[in-house]
């Protein structure tokens, strides 16, 4: 994938994300479209390495399956607030390897930095964004 399509999807992966978390609370009547939702958008966050998203909206996705709809409410409490710290997180990393200023170490480092919020970890010292 080239820098220019990288970037694409990136920033479309952001646009659309922020748009869907936006509507989700009116999705929760609606399992199963939250559950579809969840799951759009846990195979773009896993594709991009942002697992600490990607484990928020898996229990998303799980709760609305069961028809659980504390645990819709929780995961998806959890999922927006990773959301407001890896949103911009992911833009500027992306941006700064895309522009040659960090390596392909740089982009480890950063799903490391993102990948578990602490909510979701069992291992001490889990790094968060």
């Amino acid at each position: 994938v080239g820098e220019d399509r990288a970037r694409s999807c990136v920033v479309d992966f952001l646009a659309q994300a922020a748009a869907q978390l936006r509507a989700a609370p009116s999705l929760l009547a609606d399992h199963a479209a939250l559950g579809r939702m969840a799951h759009d958008l846990a195979g773009v966050s896993g594709t991009l390495g942002v697992t600490g998203l990607l484990d928020g909206l898996l229990a998303v996705e799980d709760a609305a399956r069961d028809g659980d709809a504390a645990g819709i409410e929780r995961a998806l409490d959890e999922v927006c607030k990773t959301w407001e710290r890896v949103q911009p997180v992911l833009h500027s990393r992306f941006e700064a390897v895309a522009a040659g200023r960090a390596g392909p170490a740089s982009v480890t480092d950063c799903t490391t930095t993102l990948s578990v919020p602490p909510a979701y970890s069992d291992e001490p010292g889990a790094a968060s964004a």
